[in-house]
């Protein structure tokens, strides 16, 4: 049992960083998110333009 808790401690690093490993990287884990961002991201700026232009509206009644 100590043998094999000093071999499992003599590949630990210092600091916490990974080693390095010869797996690439290449599977992207899945998050279980399938939202698509474009439709939020649309959305958010057709709000924000007809804030833009109640602004503008307003501001042109009170000083017309």
């Amino acid at each position: 049992a100590v043998a094999a808790l000093s071999d499992a401690m003599n590949g630990l690093t210092a600091g916490g960083a990974p080693e390095a490993t010869q797996k690439p990287e290449n599977n992207v884990p899945q998050t279980g998110d399938n939202a698509h961002m474009m439709g939020y991201v649309l959305s958010t700026l057709a709000a924000a333009s007809l804030l833009l232009g109640a602004v503008v509206v307003e501001k042109r009644r009170r000083n017309g």
